[in-house]
C-alpha cells in the first residue's frame, strides 16, 4: 500500500478546527441575544386615525389564471393538430387573440 493512499489520522484532520469546535456551543446563545435585541418592535397607530387601504393590485389574480389556462388549451390544441413552424405560430396568435 502507497503511503499517499493512507488517510491521515482524524486528529490531524481536525486540529486545524479547534477554536470553531470550542466556539460550537456558544453559536445558539449568540443567535437568541441577536433576535432579541433586533426584534422589530410594533408600533400603534394613533387613536382617531384608520390604516391606509392596500393600494389595488395592477393584474388581478383570476385574469392571470384565466390567461395561464387559456394559453394552456390553445397550445395543446396545436400539438394536436402537429402544427409546427409558422402555421403553429400563426393558430396560437389567433388562438390567444379569440375571447
Amino acid at each position: 500500500m502507497r503511503a499517499s493512499s493512507v488517510p491521515p489520522p482524524l486528529n490531524a484532520i481536525l486540529r486545524p478546527m479547534r477554536p470553531l469546535l470550542a466556539a460550537l456551543p456558544a453559536i445558539p446563545a449568540l443567535l437568541v441575544l441577536v433576535m432579541l435585541v433586533c426584534r422589530p418592535v410594533a408600533a400603534e397607530p394613533a387613536k382617531g386615525t384608520q390604516p391606509a387601504p392596500p393600494p389595488p393590485a395592477s393584474v388581478p389574480d383570476s385574469d392571470a389564471a384565466a390567461r395561464h389556462a387559456k394559453r394552456t388549451v390553445c397550445l395543446k390544441e396545436a400539438k394536436s393538430r402537429k402544427l409546427l413552424g409558422a402555421q403553429k405560430s400563426a393558430f396560437l396568435k389567433e388562438c390567444f387573440a379569440a375571447p
